[in-house]
């Protein structure tokens, strides 16, 4: 019976609400200048953030580390082409999709170093807190997550440690807005 504003804690003072622009499914070339031309549409259509979802070559599982930032290159060029195109003004935010171990989030943390990301989005599995703690506290990345969290009581290991700079729940995987 409010409006979710008020739900949510605000005072309704904010005229805007910033929004990036998500280029994973709308991007139908995967080749770096696919994306690089992908981010140069939404920023044209005036969003000063893009997210990117570059890693298509890495598989969750099965492989080793060595493996997977090898398989990691081509989103790399991806990433690099995506900031050449869109500048230093635009924010450029990363989703590895819980791609990496530990080992290959520390060097590919180190290796988007001089790209200037705003965030490095769920680089390992959610359920590796301890990973997410370490990445936080050594890879100098802003780091989010916590979008496949279903019980509300498992946010509070996320926000102890820290585990991530950005908590981003899953409204509809978390149960809802009062979980949240």
């Amino acid at each position: 019976g409010q409006p979710l504003w008020r739900f949510l804690g605000g005072n309704g003072d904010r005229a805007r609400i910033p929004l990036y622009a998500n280029l994973n499914r709308g991007t139908r070339d995967r080749s770096s200048s696919g994306f690089a031309e992908a981010a140069k549409r939404a920023v044209v259509a005036g969003f000063k953030a893009v997210k990117s979802t570059p890693f298509d070559e890495v598989r969750s599982t099965g492989q080793h580390s060595t493996e997977i930032v090898a398989a990691a290159e081509a989103g790399l060029d991806r990433l690099r082409a995506t900031r050449d195109a869109i500048g230093a003004d635009i924010e450029l935010l990363v989703d590895c999709h819980q791609r990496f171990d530990l080992e290959s989030a520390t060097e590919i943390a180190r290796r988007v170093k001089p790209l200037d990301l705003y965030w490095l989005e769920e680089p390992v599995p959610d359920n590796d807190v301890e990973a997410l703690r370490q990445l936080v506290r050594e890879s100098g990345q802003r780091i989010a997550g916590g979008e496949g969290i279903h019980e509300p009581d498992r946010f509070r290991e996320y926000i102890d440690g820290p585990a991530v700079h950005v908590l981003m729940p899953d409204v509809k995987q978390a149960g809802g807005l009062t979980p949240c």
